[in-house]
């Protein structure tokens, strides 16, 4: 029942579309001025389209199948990213009813701003704009960057001011033009291996000078697959991928697939020995490690890191443990004392200071901690922190229920870098403190 009220609703808007259609005529020829009812006719249009969720035509109204962008009689319109409809500044005379993939749209501001690429009858054209979405830029790709005008656009990437576009040409031999200047200039990628329609590209982290991009050849026959990466070097350094087991080098090992970005910024990667092998090696990059390491060896040294990374904490926890509780307060949560008037000198606070200094520098922050020259003092009031008491795993805590009179001991380095110490000016305990600086 559902169903057929739908299609009802359906039909009976279109008929009302082609009522207003037909009005809009017989009105534009009493007053060709009067552009009302041609805005109803593309709010109505908009509508249909947002019911049905498909792509539609109507009155040279094209529509994108997310419903980011419509051309509107050669007059393109974006949708920002607020939802408003913003006109856009550029020649689609050429360009028709919207034909994709051949025209390809973004609406990332995020990552790289907006731009159109499409064909038209003269080459290639791409649109990129400014971030107020006023200023569009047309860059013909035929004439200034030599793409074909029979070419088929396999790939388009733009973030931040890096962009890259893989195509391939009528014979099936793929090339790669790349940007720097968010689509405003364009350049032809030289590689020391060859691309075809088989080839596939994707990037896995932040595009900017190219970290962890791939791109991975497939043979004809489907025996073996090349992959190449380039790691926060630069377009121009794809390095060809290859893999080690525990036993050393594998050459039946050279059918790799494409790899996947895990949450712990680690690349994983399946190797086979041809398209048809499911028993594959599994091996894994980790970007301080600079190569690729089986699985195996990698959880091994996880495990070992882990070890290391808990003895090194369990270190740091009983040094906290054996402070001193004559020099400093260990329950800053319940450190409240009654009295709040200087008992102490500057000169014995300075003292006091000096194992702050010292214990900052072992074990939390050592900035200036050594440079004596640069000591500074001042009384000042003070929440008590557990700048010296926090342990492994806990968070920043201030005790913000208590403010103390304090000395203020601060040293620094050259840059301006340093770490200040807080000393109780009555009971004369450290009390918490502060590092700052880069």
């Amino acid at each position: 029942m559902k169903k057929k009220f739908l299609f009802a609703f359906f039909i009976i808007m279109i008929i009302a579309a082609i009522g207003i259609v037909i009005v809009a005529i017989k009105q534009k020829d009493d007053n060709d001025n009067d552009r009302s009812l041609v805005t109803d006719i593309k709010n109505l249009a908009k509508s249909i389209y947002d019911f049905g969720n498909t792509p539609l035509s109507y009155n040279d109204i094209s529509y994108s199948n997310d419903n980011t962008f419509y051309l509107d009689d050669e007059n393109m319109y974006v949708k920002d990213d607020v939802g408003t409809w913003r006109y856009v500044d550029g020649d689609f005379s050429s360009m028709g009813i919207w034909n994709y993939p051949e025209g390809t749209y973004q609406s990332k501001p995020n990552i790289g701003g907006v731009y159109f690429y499409y064909k038209t009858n003269d080459g290639d054209v791409f649109y990129t704009r400014s971030e107020n979405y006023d200023d569009w830029e047309k860059v013909n790709l035929t004439e200034e960057a030599g793409v074909p005008k029979y070419s088929t656009v396999q790939y388009i990437r733009i973030y931040g001011n890096y962009g890259l576009i893989f195509y391939t040409r009528a014979g099936g031999k793929g090339e790669i033009i790349t940007t720097s200047s968010q689509g405003k200039k364009w350049e032809k990628l030289n590689l020391d291996f060859e691309l075809d329609r088989n080839t596939q590209i994707t990037f896995l982290n932040n595009f900017g000078m190219c970290v962890d991009g791939f791109i991975r050849v497939p043979s004809s026959d489907g025996e073996k697959c090349d992959l190449y990466m380039c790691n926060q070097l630069g377009l121009d350094d794809f390095k060809k991928v290859n893999v080690k087991t525990n036993q050393g080098v594998d050459q039946s090992l050279d059918y790799y697939y494409m790899p996947e970005y895990y949450d712990d910024m680690t690349i994983h990667l399946k190797v086979g020995r041809d398209e048809a092998d499911l028993d594959t090696e599994n091996f894994v990059f980790e970007p301080s490690m600079k190569e690729w390491i089986t699985e195996e060896s990698y959880a091994n040294r996880k495990a070992s890191k882990l070890f290391e990374n808990n003895v090194i904490e369990d270190k740091r926890n009983k040094m906290i443990e054996n402070l001193e509780e004559k020099v400093f307060v260990l329950d800053i949560k319940n450190y409240a004392p009654d009295s709040d008037k200087i008992q102490i000198s500057e000169n014995k606070a300075k003292e006091i200071a000096q194992i702050g200094f010292t214990e900052s520098a072992l074990r939390i922050a050592g900035e200036g901690t050594e440079n004596k020259k640069s000591e500074t003092i001042k009384v000042e009031e003070v929440y008590p922190n557990n700048y010296f008491t926090r342990k492994s795993r806990e968070a920043d805590y201030t005790n913000f229920a208590v403010k103390r009179t304090a000395y203020v001991i601060t040293r620094t380095n050259d840059m301006g870098n340093g770490v200040s110490i807080f000393v109780d000016a009555t009971t004369g305990l450290i009390i918490g403190g502060k590092a700052f600086g880069d």
